[in-house]
């Protein structure tokens, strides 16, 4: 409060205390007891700032409503001038976490049996871990813990008086809690994270550092929400349970993997199975995997481009993705490009595959025919040999007369070695008579 030191001395001379205080709230401090000591007054104050809780007075700062407006009106941060005796309040707690989950860090998590040992709650039960009693002598029916679910008479004892009961072990005052702020759960026990995590796997984000890595937790969060894997620790990345449930939900987590995991062939088929798409994304050793490759390609031919290269020398896949696409053909082996099975089929399904063909596929009479009849334009990627054949310039020309563009010479009668009756014969029985050049279309 370092600059308020001389607040009333710059005050006007005579300036009632009320007034100094309505000017500025932070004047409380210098204030006459009598306004720290007057609750209506401290309470209105409060109203303004939170803060002022502060130079209440200390009897004051027992009342659980003022600490509580106090609460309300400085984020939550009045309650550390609050006597600790206060955290059992639950009302009071209940209206502190309303403001913010962050009251619970000043809340003490240790509890003692009426034989001051450490206790701790399992699910809501208290253990206090011993053998025997504060008088030496043995349990008898064993240790005191969740294991054997024995407990002793000191921890049985312990909840006859729920206020006992540390807050952040208190899991019925957790759950009413997280109705007020879901980021109470930040401070919530396994169990009741496990539920909130199978209501949205969003959910371990907000769960305390030691239950974000408890593996359970985690693989619970995995089966609900794919998106939280990228959140988890990398040895949870790692383990193979918790990524078979993420991958199961989008294939998209595997680019997450760690690294041993990415070349595990049962984990790259659950994401194939999903889509083609994930098979660009496995490492080189899996993508030249056969049974990986051809589910990929099955899907969508364009899974093919990713395939290891021994993998494109394979004729069944490459009529696999042919027989979807014509443009396969570019991406298969060279000695694939010259198979009549395989390229016959591409140029059959896209009359525009022929230009990626093998020489051999090109001087094939029969099947440069039959992709001319589908687009006269396919002339031009003929041998050139082809390129002056009558009847295949002819079918081109049917299908497209302008494709005469692209066959050998096609305008000079004189120099294409084509009969020059043929091109007349077509000028006239085309209809295109006037769209050839004079020396073609001569006598029309």
């Amino acid at each position: 409060m370092q600059g308020l030191a001389h607040l009333d001395e710059e005050a006007p001379v005579g300036e009632p205390w009320d007034v100094r205080i309505d000017r500025d709230w932070r004047a409380i401090e210098y204030a006459p007891e009598s306004f720290r000591k007057d609750r209506d007054f401290m309470l209105k104050l409060c109203k303004v700032s939170g803060y002022a809780f502060e130079f209440a007075d200390e009897e004051l700062q027992e009342d659980w409503k003022l600490v509580l407006q106090a609460a309300r009106h400085s984020f939550g941060d009045a309650l550390k001038w609050a006597p600790k005796e206060l955290h059992r309040n639950r009302d009071l707690m209940l209206g502190c976490v309303e403001v913010s989950q962050e009251v619970m860090k000043l809340v003490s998590n240790k509890a003692y049996n009426d034989e001051e040992a450490k206790i701790k709650s399992t699910a809501g039960v208290f253990f206090c871990y011993r053998r025997g009693g504060k008088d030496g002598v043995p349990f008898p029916k064993g240790a005191c813990n969740p294991t054997t679910g024995f407990q002793c008479e000191s921890c049985l004892r312990f909840l006859d008086d729920p206020e006992n009961c540390p807050l952040p072990q208190d899991r019925s005052f957790i759950k009413k809690a997280l109705d007020k702020n879901w980021k109470v759960l930040k401070y919530a026990d396994k169990e009741i994270v496990l539920v909130a995590v199978k209501s949205g796997g969003f959910a371990i984000m907000f769960a305390s550092e030691e239950l974000q890595a408890d593996r359970e937790v985690a693989l619970e969060a995995a089966r609900q929400t794919w998106q939280v894997f990228q959140q988890l620790s990398r040895k949870l990345r790692a383990d193979k349970e918790i990524a078979d449930a993420a991958v199961r939900q989008d294939w998209h987590v595997i680019k997450l993997f760690a690294k041993e995991l990415k070349a595990n062939v049962d984990l790259a088929r659950i994401a194939v199975k999903q889509s083609w798409q994930s098979f660009q994304f496995l490492p080189k050793e899996l993508r030249g995997n056969r049974s990986l490759a051809k589910e990929a390609v099955q899907q969508d031919w364009r899974a093919y481009e990713h395939m290891a290269k021994e993998l494109k020398e394979d004729k069944e896949l490459a009529m696999i993705a042919v027989t979807q696409s014509g443009q396969a053909l570019q991406l298969v082996a060279e000695f694939l490009k010259a198979d009549l099975d395989v390229a016959g089929v591409a140029i059959r399904q896209d009359w525009s595959a022929l230009k990626y063909a093998a020489p051999n596929i090109k001087t094939d009479e029969a099947i440069v025919l039959g992709a001319v009849e589908t687009n006269g334009f396919a002339i031009k990627h003929a041998a050139e040999d082809l390129k002056c054949r009558e009847p295949l310039v002819a079918a081109a020309m049917a299908q497209q007369w302008p494709s005469l563009d692209v066959a050998v010479n096609p305008l000079f009668h004189e120099q294409d070695g084509l009969n020059f009756e043929f091109w007349k014969s077509f000028s006239l029985q085309s209809g295109i008579k006037g769209k050839l050049k004079p020396s073609v279309a001569i006598g029309v």
